[in-house]
Parts: C-alpha cells; structure tokens; sequence
C-alpha cells in the first residue's frame, strides 16, 4: 500500500492495517455493525465482515446502520481482495465440511494438505502479501488458483484444532503463530478419527 492511498474514516483501520479502501464497485458500507462489500469478481454478491471483532477493535464509536464510507478508492487494493476471497472461501469450508463423508475426508485431505504444506509459507506468506495476492486481477484461471489455494489452507486447518474462525484471524491479521507443523499435526490427527481410515505405514501426510 502506499501512502497516498486514502483510508476509511471510521476508528480502527489504522490500527488492523490490512483494509485500505477498495473500488467504488465493491460499495463499502457498515450495516447492522458489519462491515459489507459486494464484488462482480467473486461467486458471491456480497461478502461481510464483523466488524465488533475485526474494525473496531479499538474500541471506536459505531456509525449508523446504512452510513456509507466517507471516502473512496480509486483502484482495487490486491491485498484486501485476496483477504476477502480467504474469508469467503473459509466460509465454503465450514459449511462445506459438514456434507463430507469420511471417504470423501479421506481423500480430499490427503490430496489437498500436501500442496498446501509444500508451498507454505512461500504461496501464503504472512496470510498474503500484496506480491502474492496480485495474480488475483489476471484473469479468471489466476483467480480460480487463489481460491483453490485458500480452500486448501482452510481444510488443511479445520481438519484439527485450527478453526476456520482462527484462520480468518490469520489472513487477516498476518499472525504467523499458525505454523506449517500444526497443520500437519492437525491433518494427521484428523485422519486417525475416520472410520476405516488406515495410511499405509502409519505414517502422517
């Protein structure tokens, strides 16, 4: 980000540093205290962020419900937009793990966990850097690998003991306390809990 890019006058976005205004397109606004942003660029219309947790951390006053951001960027941020796609797809995952059965589990998370290991921390440094995230604009097949990546990152963590609450913490906020250890614990421990499930020579992913 640079330093003339304008920021949202609403207390906190200093503070979090990691959502300087996007396009005009996205219509930032705070409804019912959650911070909303639409985007043509994603499946979904519309994508929300609360904002009691994760805008006014500092404890600033909330505006209005339906009071439209201040001001307004005049180009997309690649960092935010790689950030919102991470919270949508986090969202798929949690709702997507509940249809899952243990073949399915099975073979998604040996297939997935190991990508995501492999390329860790380099492919998702520090919950995306503005470097990483810029292949996002180029186009849908570039966009489709982020998404892919982050649904793969959010597996990978929900599999045992990292919530998809607690990734969104990590891409949004940068905390690396997240290592690539605990995934492989967290996916390891996953697979012995499914039925039947048996990994030749007992070893891990």
């Amino acid at each position: 980000m640079t330093s003339e890019r304008r920021r949202p006058a609403l207390p906190g976005f200093e503070r979090i540093g990691w959502l300087a205004l996007v396009s005009p397109d996205m219509n930032p606004r705070v409804h019912d205290q959650t911070l909303c942003l639409d985007g043509s660029w994603t499946t979904e219309t519309s994508v929300r962020f609360e904002s009691d947790a994760l805008v006014y951390r500092s404890g600033g006053e909330r505006p209005a419900p339906d009071k439209p951001w201040p001001v307004r960027a005049r180009s997309i941020d690649h960092d935010v937009v790689a950030r919102v796609l991470a919270y949508q797809f986090v969202g798929d995952i949690r709702r997507g793990l509940r249809t899952l059965d243990s073949t399915a589990a099975k073979a998604i998370a040996e297939q997935r966990v190991g990508r995501v290991e492999a390329g860790w921390p380099s492919r998702l440094p520090r919950g995306w850097s503005v470097s990483s995230a810029g292949v996002l604009l180029h186009g849908d097949e570039a966009v489709a690998d982020a998404e892919q990546a982050c649904s793969e990152l959010a597996l990978a963590a929900w599999t045992c003991g990292i919530e998809p609450d607690a990734l969104l913490a990590f891409l949004l906020t940068g905390d690396t306390t997240v290592s690539a250890e605990k995934l492989r614990e967290s996916v390891d421990a996953f697979v012995r809990r499914i039925p039947g499930f048996d990994r030749a020579g007992g070893e891990g992913l």
